[in-house]
């Protein structure tokens, strides 16, 4: 991913829409997201969070509000700002660091719990991002994971438009730069419409232990049972994600370890 260090159209119209917003106004989701993650790590002051694609901020500032070291990663400078300033405005401090996930530098087991969300799919090279997440996991760490699925019938990416994900790419970008200009294939399109088997496989082959999504985590008794079926029955419109944005719907939860780098399901 190419990394801005200018202003982008599309990055202002994001932020007109979503950057006045209050934090009140994602309590819940955060609420949610951090007892999600409590299920797999221990939250608390000194845990070191990452996330991938900071957008307003409002996370990483809620985060940091509870005693959490936080780092933020983005491609773009202007999102970046937007977001110290808004650390600044709540009196927090965060590590927020220009950079894409493929080739920045992170430290090899300097985090507890990453967090993607709705990030990958604008990756172009996503396995080496993947890779580089999983090599910043300290042993036990547990990476957020929610990003398109291809077989919804709506997608959050484009909500106007059904069966979205289910067009090639080359009819993708033709229809985003269309209508929304030419910075949308600079930051904002979704390169890769994803299937709940290609995540799990990518997840596992880059070395997570074990990978959970959101029907396991419906009954935490049955995390190990055989998911052979979700590559063509989970769908964006049954699921739900912590981040109001038209129903994500893979969302893996890996829990690496440190002693062993096998896969099970």
């Amino acid at each position: 991913m190419q990394v801005h260090q200018a202003s982008l159209s599309t990055v202002l119209k994001y932020l007109e829409t979503e950057g006045q917003r209050p934090l009140e106004v994602y309590e819940r989701d955060f609420r949610k997201l951090l007892r999600l993650v409590s299920r797999f790590h221990p939250l608390g002051a000194g845990t070191r969070l990452l996330e991938v694609g900071i957008g307003t901020g409002w996370f990483l500032v809620m985060c940091a509000k509870k005693g959490l070291e936080c780092v933020g990663l983005d491609i773009s400078r202007e999102l970046i700002d937007f977001v110290r300033e808004r650390a600044a405005q709540n009196g927090v401090r965060l590590d927020l660091r220009l950079g894409n996930i493929e080739e920045t530098a992170l430290d090899r087991g300097a985090f507890d719990v990453v967090i993607a969300e709705s990030v990958f799919e604008h990756v172009e090279d996503w396995r080496r991002g993947l890779a580089n997440v999983a090599a910043s996991l300290s042993p036990g760490g547990v990476l957020i994971f929610c990003s398109t699925n291809r077989f919804s019938p709506w997608s959050g990416e484009f909500p106007k438009l059904p069966l979205y994900g289910w067009l090639p790419n080359r009819i993708r970008y033709w229809l985003r730069r269309t209508l929304e200009g030419p910075d949308v294939m600079r930051l904002g399109i979704d390169f890769h419409q994803f299937t709940y088997g290609t995540v799990r496989r990518a997840l596992q082959e880059t070395g997570f232990s074990r990978v959970y999504d959101i029907a396991d985590l419906l009954d935490p008794e049955r995390l190990n049972q055989p998911t052979w079926w979700k590559a063509t029955s989970t769908s964006e419109t049954t699921t739900s994600s912590s981040r109001s944005r038209g129903g994500r719907a893979i969302r893996a939860i890996p829990a690496r370890s440190g002693a062993s780098r096998t896969s099970s399901s």
